[in-house]
Parts: C-alpha cells; sequence; structure tokens
C-alpha cells in the first residue's frame, strides 16, 4: 500500500513536529513586510501627488503673476494714452483760443442757432412789432433822426 499524505494530513504532521509555528512565523513575517511594502508605496504615492499639486499650485502663481503684469502694462499703457489725449486736446484748446475773435464767436453762435428758427440781430436794433409785421427798418430810421448829432454835442 502507498502512502498518500493529503495536505491535512501534512499539517498534522508537521504541527507535530513543530514546523507548523515555524510556517506561521513565516505568514506573518510574509503579511508584515507586504503591509509594509504597500505604505511605503502608499506614501510614495501621497509624494507623488503631492508634488504634482505643488507643480500645479507653482504654474497657477506664475499664470496669476503674468496676468498681473499683463494687467499693469495695459494699466499703464492705458495711463500713457490718457496723458498724450490730454496733451492733444490741450494743444487743441490752446490753438482754438488763440485763434477766436468776436465775430468767430458770433458766427459759430449764429450757425448754432440756425436750425432752431432764432434769429440773431445786432444789439442796437430796436425790433418793434408793427401791425404790418416786423420794421426793423423803420425804428432804425427813428433811432437816427432822434439820435444826438455831432453838432449837439458842441
Amino acid at each position: 500500500m502507498k502512502n498518500i499524505i493529503f495536505p491535512a494530513t501534512l499539517l498534522v504532521a508537521l504541527s507535530g513536529c513543530g514546523a507548523m509555528q515555524s510556517y506561521n512565523q513565516s505568514l506573518e513575517a510574509n503579511q508584515k513586510a507586504f503591509e509594509r511594502q504597500q505604505a511605503l508605496l502608499d506614501e510614495q504615492n501621497i509624494i507623488q501627488v503631492n508634488g504634482f499639486k505643488a507643480q500645479q499650485r507653482e504654474q497657477e502663481v506664475q499664470a496669476a503673476r503674468a496676468e498681473g503684469a499683463k494687467n499693469q502694462a495695459k494699466a499703464a499703457g492705458d495711463a500713457q494714452a490718457a496723458i498724450e489725449t490730454a496733451k492733444g486736446e490741450a494743444t487743441a484748446n490752446r490753438l482754438l483760443a488763440q485763434s477766436l475773435t468776436p465775430a468767430l464767436v458770433q458766427y459759430h453762435m449764429i450757425d448754432a442757432l440756425s436750425d432752431k428758427n432764432v434769429f440773431y440781430l445786432p444789439s442796437n436794433l430796436i425790433i418793434s412789432n408793427l401791425p404790418g409785421g416786423i420794421k426793423a427798418e423803420a425804428v432804425q430810421q427813428a433811432q437816427a433822426s432822434t439820435a444826438p448829432t455831432s453838432e449837439d454835442s458842441k
């Protein structure tokens, strides 16, 4: 008859000779080594993830700095453009003020009022609303006849 040893029989046989205890200790040591290895890998993964997060934050900071520099350059450009515009307007106003004459002012006033059905008349003209309409010429003649002559002033 052949001796057939089944695993259960083997375990019973091993436990009897102290090999089972050694086997269990070996299994426990392997399990602890596996857990340590797994913990080490987990820590390495966490370090790698944190490194990626740090790189991402650094890129965000650099992007924010670049955006700030861009905004600052735009603001400086806008300020310089506003200064140049103001200088141009000041020069134009200075030239306009130098070219103004009473006749030119009067012309622009009449031109501005021309679309409003307003008539501009000199200040020395008196208008009277007569039954036949406005007779400015008659009033001027009346003024001329009542005006003092050079002989009256002597």
